[in-house]
């Protein structure tokens, strides 16, 4: 949910944290040529001088790199800098990072966790309710599934609803690969036709309430919408609505597939989020 690279951070902050950094390396460096020099003598003070000088650049330059900020035991407190409310009852939300170059570091396929102080309400619509400027405590990557190319020769995607979430990671890391050739058969059960140009470019989507002209399914996604099975193959399902994901489990089962597992790990053949 949160933006990867996103930060909210200030000018002097950047250059205090770069002078700090700096002169940490500074003193790192000054040490390895005194040291040097007492074992080594003054006939290779111009070498160990530009040894020096190597070791404290790559220091610098490792300490100003990208930073994945997640830890998946600790939670810690994110600044909201920015939300907006999307289709379907969900919503995007840009978190602050430290520094400039961090990145959030999800990788492809899993999730964040949110924490939060709440009586009776879901952690949903907490966050909806939250303010820019207040925090969330997140920790992460949580999740049994991570993606690379190769891992499959096609997906059999089905989902419904804010299921769509994980699908997308996924499916965009393919098509933004050139070289990922995995093929993927993307089925998005939805309620009503209420975002079209994103629905159009899945294969096949099926609506409960169609309009008038609606080609597509209708009513419940069925064993005919499901690959068969084959080598390299695997079924990806998210929900909600769970009633979607039992009948799926039971329909790639009734197929031929692997019967999906109560916690699903990565090379199982049905995974459900």
């Amino acid at each position: 949910m949160g933006r990867h690279g996103a930060n909210d951070t200030t000018s002097a902050a950047k250059d205090s944290s770069f002078g700090s950094q700096y002169l940490q390396n500074l003193y790192y460096s000054f040490g390895v040529l005194v040291l040097s020099t007492a074992l080594l003598g003054r006939v290779y003070v111009p070498h160990v001088v530009l040894v020096a000088l190597v070791i404290g650049g790559f220091q610098v330059l490792k300490g100003h790199g990208p930073r994945k900020v997640l830890k998946a035991d600790k939670w810690q407190g994110f600044r909201l800098v920015g939300a907006t409310a999307l289709p379907y009852t969900t919503g995007s939300y840009k978190l602050a990072f430290a520094r400039s170059r961090d990145v959030l570091g999800l990788p492809i396929g899993q999730h964040i966790q949110f924490s939060a102080k709440i009586s009776g309400a879901i952690i949903s619509k907490h966050i909806a309710s939250l303010k820019v400027g207040q925090s969330i405590k997140t920790r992460g990557p949580k999740g049994q599934f991570v993606y690379r190319p190769r891992l499959v020769r096609a997906f059999g995607m089905i989902t419904g609803g804010a299921g769509l979430a994980p699908m997308l990671q996924i499916f965009r890391a393919i098509i933004r690969n050139p070289e990922d050739k995995a093929e993927v058969d993307f089925i998005f059960a939805n309620v009503n036709l209420e975002d079209p140009e994103r629905i159009a470019t899945f294969e096949s989507t099926v609506l409960n309430n169609p309009p008038e002209g609606w080609k597509g399914g209708v009513r419940f996604v069925t064993e005919k919408y499901v690959p068969a099975p084959a080598a390299g193959i695997r079924i990806l399902l998210c929900g909600p609505p769970p009633p979607m994901v039992s009948a799926m489990k039971k329909a790639t089962a009734a197929l031929g597939y692997e019967p999906a597992k109560p916690v699903s790990r990565l090379l199982d053949q049905v995974f459900s989020f």
